[in-house]
């Protein structure tokens, strides 16, 4: 088993694929297979890219969730826990968290406060006890928080009635029902042995990246005597917190007989100004040694208002004959300030089926084509079954035909993303009412079952008077675009490689916006923000050749004061300076 400490742009994937390929090379056998597990889809795609082929059968290339639910949770769940429904995986993209919320149970501590069971995710950290494992995000901070023991005790109970009832179970959910199934003392090391049998090479990628339970569960695979790994990954881009992932938990793996560990040092990607830029927020020891292909550069530019960031992208996109550019923000909410969208999230007026509707459209103008679909499809559920999350096979038990029902989801989506935006949130969901209206009644005929209920209407309360395009980006200015170049968040364009990365910090001002200054949270001596180190180092090591780091003048201010070491390693310069800094040497 080989473990590799692999640096950002050390020529992993081609590690992997090259170690892919050499298998190939000498595989004689259609009964076992290579599996190649990445903790994104981004991975997987890359190690296709590079084989130039996707592998069939009998191999496996993939998330590492979907290969746990595949190989592990669906087809032995039920033999160790004959009490559950056969599990159904809830995409991440329908976004349960957010919008559903007919189980939810009140908090002991504060009533008033509901848990959404689907918001859980499943964590031990160190010295907690066994059953203490669950956490749920702040909705202050976006920080992850233990529930208390009495939450604990009665989200679990919920969490198995929903797998005994249904089989609902989230991506967090199947990798800590999988390391349940390996851990089991009967039938845990029959499907060890069995998988390694069927796989007989495990390949990792972004080792770091897997949480506690899926570290359980890769590691019960690989102490079969028969089984092969090859696991690669950086700890000091662990940015997946809120999933359990921590850098400690990638030496875990060192402790497996005849484990080898290897390093990549060196960068084939981050020149030197920008790799002298990154290692101030490299936790590990050791340098980063930056690669031989020309000296790079890295600007530190002063913005006063958030406006200014496409004057920024324009003179980027100025300075360059081709090549990939890519603007970086931290959290979505950066990526809506710099769109002109204010508002993050639909606003409710009593109508359920409405407003997940305009959910729907919302997901669909900001290219999440898999989100949209499941909202409209929730919008229709709604009035159809009285509850959401409804499968494929209670539309069929209902008499309904599940790709007609799918197209009626598509329809009422793309009718209601031509209503305007030009008016108020009430009368763009009065709109919507209508559509759901006319095309379920429509759709009831044609199945020939009974015509659904009446739908509630909303009304005119709370918000209902707020122009619609505060909470419902305009279709004619892209989400995800600013002067024509595509704006990711940093977790979306971990393993990119870019031309020109434009990394921008938002606005600071006032005492809510000075916590988020990066003075505080990069050199914060808090445990907590040590994440927002690694999520700087990664954003900072995409670029093979220009690096752009924006921040706005408190910002610079706080970072002149108490980081000056830093500010040293970048060349200092206003928006309108860029131009001339970034002019051809």
């Amino acid at each position: 088993m080989r473990l590799v400490r692999a640096a950002p742009g050390s020529g992993k994937t081609w590690l992997v694929a090259e170690a892919i390929r050499d298998e190939l090379a000498h595989w004689s056998t259609g009964a076992a297979g290579i599996a190649a597990l990445s903790f994104t889809r981004v991975g997987g795609d890359e190690i296709r890219q590079t084989l130039g082929r996707d592998l069939g059968h009998p191999h496996f290339v993939g998330t590492l969730d979907a290969f746990v639910f595949r190989y592990i949770v669906r087809p032995h769940l039920r033999g160790v826990f004959p009490e559950y429904s056969a599990p159904i995986l809830v995409p991440g993209e329908w976004e349960p968290d957010r919008n559903w919320h007919r189980n939810d149970i009140p908090s002991a501590a504060n009533p008033k406060i509901r848990i959404n069971p689907f918001a859980c995710v499943w964590r031990r950290s160190n010295g907690a006890r066994p059953s203490h494992v669950l956490a749920q995000k702040k909705a202050n901070s976006g920080r992850y928080e233990l529930l208390d023991e009495q939450d604990q005790v009665a989200v679990i109970k919920r969490k198995k009635e929903l797998w005994r009832s249904r089989g609902l179970i989230t991506h967090s959910d199947a990798a800590y029902l999988a390391s349940a199934v390996l851990r089991d003392s009967s039938r845990g090391q029959y499907v060890c042995e069995a998988i390694a049998r069927r796989f007989s090479l495990v390949v990792v990628d972004e080792l770091q990246d897997t949480g506690r339970f899926l570290t359980e569960t890769i590691f019960a695979l690989l102490r079969s005597p028969r089984a092969r790994g090859l696991l690669v990954g950086d700890p000091d881009q662990a940015i997946y917190e809120f999933t359990g992932a921590t850098p400690q938990l990638f030496s875990v793996f060192a402790k497996l007989d005849g484990a080898t560990e290897l390093a990549l040092a060196s960068s084939r990607r981050c020149p030197k100004a920008i790799a002298t830029v990154a290692c101030h927020f490299k936790e590990s020891e050791g340098p980063l040694h930056p690669a031989e292909h020309g000296p790079g550069r890295a600007f530190l530019v002063r913005y006063n208002d958030a406006s200014e960031i496409a004057q920024v992208v324009r003179v980027v996109l100025a300075s360059r004959v081709g090549g990939a550019v890519k603007v970086v923000v931290r959290s979505n909410s950066t990526l809506r300030l710099l769109a002109g969208v204010t508002g993050a999230n639909p606003v409710s007026l009593g109508c359920r089926p409405a407003t997940a509707l305009q959910r729907g459209v919302q997901a669909l103008r900001r290219g999440r084509s898999v989100a949209a679909l499941a909202a409209g499809r929730t919008a229709i559920e709604l009035v159809m079954f009285d509850r959401d999350g409804v499968s494929d096979d209670e539309v069929r038990e209902a008499g309904y035909d599940p790709r007609r029902w799918k197209a009626l989801a598509v329809r009422c989506l793309l009718r209601a993303n031509t209503l305007p935006t030009t008016g108020s949130v009430y009368e763009w969901q009065i709109g919507a009412h209508a559509i759901l209206e006319h095309e379920l009644a429509a759709f009831s005929l044609a199945a020939g079952c009974r015509q659904p209920q009446s739908i509630r209407k909303p009304n005119k309360r709370g918000d209902f008077a707020k122009e619609v395009r505060a909470v419902l980006p305009d279709p004619s200015v892209h989400l995800w675009r600013v002067e024509g170049t595509t704006v990711q968040t940093v977790h979306a364009v971990k393993g990119e490689t870019h031309d020109a990365t434009v990394f921008v910090c938002p606005p600071t001002k006032g005492k809510a916006g000075a916590r988020k200054c990066p003075s505080a949270l990069w050199w914060s001596a808090d445990a907590l923000h040590a994440e927002e180190r690694r999520i700087a180092y990664v954003a900072t090591t995409r670029s093979r050749e220009d690096l752009i780091l924006c921040v706005d003048e408190p910002s610079f201010s706080r970072l002149s004061r108490t980081q000056a070491t830093f500010v040293a390693t970048l060349q200092t310069v206003t928006v309108h300076e860029l131009e001339t800094a970034l002019a051809p040497r």
